[in-house]
């Protein structure tokens, strides 16, 4: 009898621990369903909020939004921000945009939106700041296009669009200091003892101002500062532009030059260029130029301009130029030609541009203690490089490489140069 209680007390006890294992993997399997659908439910509640907001039904989709789960946060505050500003209230679009940032600071669409909310709100000095931001978290080249051009955009509203560069060069190639060592003149050979090449790296800028009020004037200035101060560059102009009724452009420049901190020449010049039947554009002008040292000259000139070829994002052109320089003393006046090719590509990784020109150039007669007069060939070639994905607080990266080789059949005029530069370029 008592075998069998022990028994049947064990029996009460195994079902008992039987019902206690089902409730257990009741829960599991329960709690293992909800972990698998939440997901399913929030992604699904995500896509109707998108649905929302591109029907234009912005007010439905900020209800969604907010009831979405933490780690669709950033979802959810990009939702808002562009129901927001649909809905014309941009203090909540900003300040969902700067949650947004704050969530995801390398996300193109969370500056760009953010930045669209400062612009709408006219804070377009912070707007700018997150435009160029934006570009430099852009995935594509349609996301710095776009964050490029609003930009712009902003720029022209203002009183004042500056555009800026700055980088390094060596400063010897901006002088043309000749590798020569001697000279033929009227009685003989001579040695050059002030022709020895200089190096070093200078600082290179260029400011420009172009004025909103003024419509067509531009003040700019632009120089190289290196360790050799006699070396050191300064230029100034002011220029006007207007694009006439007939579609022709007419434009007037008046600029100055100082090296090592002496005056060094003044210019001013004028030109229209006009689309013509035998080639896109004709170019004529006329430059009058004072140097500080004493004389002055007249150069009338004209050039031709045509698109040579255009295939997808490649676009090569070629020019045709003249000039006549005429001065009252004989050995200043003188004649130029020369033909230039270039070609611009727009490529997915970068921009890039390659140019080559040929000049001559032969003075009227021989100067001072030369026997001859002079007569040069310039060949200049060039490459401009600037990558699309890479930009440091929307500033763009430029590098850019020239060789210029001049023959002359004086030797203290003979050049062989190369300028590297590499520097950061950008509209303010």
């Amino acid at each position: 009898m008592q075998k069998s209680l022990q028994l049947l007390t064990h029996l009460r006890n195994s079902v008992s621990m039987c019902r206690h294992i089902k409730e257990h993997i009741l829960k599991i399997l329960a709690a293992c369903v909800i972990f698998c659908t939440q997901p399913a439910l929030a992604q699904s509640e995500l896509e109707t909020a998108r649905a929302f907001l591109e029907a234009g039904k912005y007010q439905e989709a900020i209800e969604i939004a907010e009831l979405l789960p933490a780690e669709l946060g950033l979802d959810a505050t990009l939702i808002r921000t562009r129901a927001y500003l649909e809905l014309g209230d941009y203090q909540s679009a900003k300040l969902n945009g700067r949650q947004a940032v704050s969530i995801a600071p390398t996300s193109f669409d969370a500056r760009f939106l953010f930045a669209l909310a400062l612009e709408r709100s006219e804070e377009n000095t912070a707007a700018v700041v997150q435009y160029r931001r934006a570009i430099d978290f852009a995935k594509s080249d349609s996301q710095r296009r776009f964050a490029a051009t609003a930009v712009q955009r902003i720029g022209s509203t203002k009183a004042i669009a500056l555009t800026g560069s700055v980088g390094l060069a060596p400063s010897t190639n901006f002088n043309k200091a000749t590798a020569n060592d001697e000279v033929d003149l009227v009685f003989g050979t001579a040695e050059i003892t002030s022709a020895d090449p200089r190096a070093g790296v200078g600082l290179t800028y260029s400011v420009s101002a172009s004025f909103q009020k003024l419509n067509g004037f531009t003040v700019e200035t632009s120089g190289l500062l290196g360790r050799d101060a006699t070396a050191n560059q300064t230029s100034g102009s002011v220029s006007y532009t207007k694009d006439t009724d007939a579609g022709s452009t007419f434009s007037a420049k008046l600029s100055s030059l100082w090296v090592g901190g002496d005056h060094s020449l003044s210019k001013l010049s004028a030109s229209s260029t006009t689309p013509s039947g035998i080639a896109e554009d004709v170019t004529a002008g006329l430059e009058a130029i004072s140097f500080s040292a004493g004389g002055s000259e007249v150069a009338p000139w004209i050039s031709i301009s045509e698109e040579i070829y255009r295939v997808d994002n490649v676009i090569v052109s070629g020019e045709l130029r003249a000039k006549r320089h005429i001065s009252r003393f004989e050995e200043y006046a003188s004649s130029e030609g020369g033909v230039s090719v270039s070609a611009a590509f727009e490529l997915a990784d970068f921009d890039a541009q390659v140019a080559g020109s040929l000049n001559y150039r032969s003075w009227d007669a021989p100067y001072s203690l030369f026997p001859n007069a002079r007569r040069d060939r310039d060949r200049i070639a060039s490459i401009v490089i600037s990558p699309n994905d890479m930009s440091f607080w929307g500033l763009k990266p430029v590098a850019r490489l020239t060789f210029i080789d001049r023959q002359s059949n004086i030797s203290i005029y003979e050049i062989q140069s190369q300028d590297f530069y590499v520097g950061y370029e950008a509209q303010f």
